[in-house]
């Protein structure tokens, strides 16, 4: 595929603390439709280069391609604005708000209407099989469900991207299988 039919055109991107080098030189493409996985262990810099494609940390050095055009020194909300959404490793749901406002906050990227940012999150919310939750605090929700909340509330922005930081991270063996059929199931309906 040629660069410009790629949806996400990472370049040389280098991230550094100090003397400690958390991304050195990571280039990689994801085209339309793609499910890409990106493994290492503990402390390797996956987070930190999610972080440097959506936008919460500069990269030092290297580029970011979303569809052709550079989003490198962009700040999140434009980015995700663009379509590019993603979850993180470490959850920090709303805990004193209902899990339905929890993932309206997604949706309100899209709308400021909100009967309609509720609509969007109730979507979500059922395609990640959490809507019989959706007037519960998010703090009595399980790590598992947890996870789908900050999954649905990625979703409620109607991203072109999604990038998973660690999804089944901490979730209990028995609920792996379906957070990861879940995941099979969305790149089915195109997601990248």
């Amino acid at each position: 595929m040629p660069v410009a039919t790629m949806l996400l055109d990472v370049r040389g991107v280098t991230k550094r603390y100090g003397g400690l080098v958390a991304n050195s030189n990571i280039s990689f493409q994801v085209g339309y439709g793609e499910l890409v996985g990106i493994i290492g262990p503990n402390g390797a810099g996956k987070s930190t280069l999610f972080d440097l494609v959506t936008g919460f940390q500069p990269a030092d050095e290297g580029q970011v391609l979303l569809e052709g055009e550079s989003v490198t020194r962009l700040r999140p909300d434009e980015i995700s604005r663009r379509g590019v959404a993603r979850t993180f490793q470490k959850l920090k749901p709303f805990t004193q708000m209902t899990v339905v406002e929890n993932v309206m906050v997604g949706a309100f990227q899209k709308t400021t209407v909100p009967a309609r940012a509720r609509r969007e999150a109730m979507e979500a919310l059922d395609r990640v099989g959490l809507a019989d939750k959706a007037e519960a605090h998010a703090r009595v929700l399980s790590t598992g469900q947890r996870k789908r909340l900050e999954l649905a509330r990625a979703l409620a922005t109607q991203p072109r991207l999604l990038l998973l930081d660690e999804v089944t991270g901490g979730v209990d063996q028995r609920s792996i299988p379906a957070l990861v059929d879940l995941v099979r199931r969305l790149h089915g309906e195109g997601a990248s």
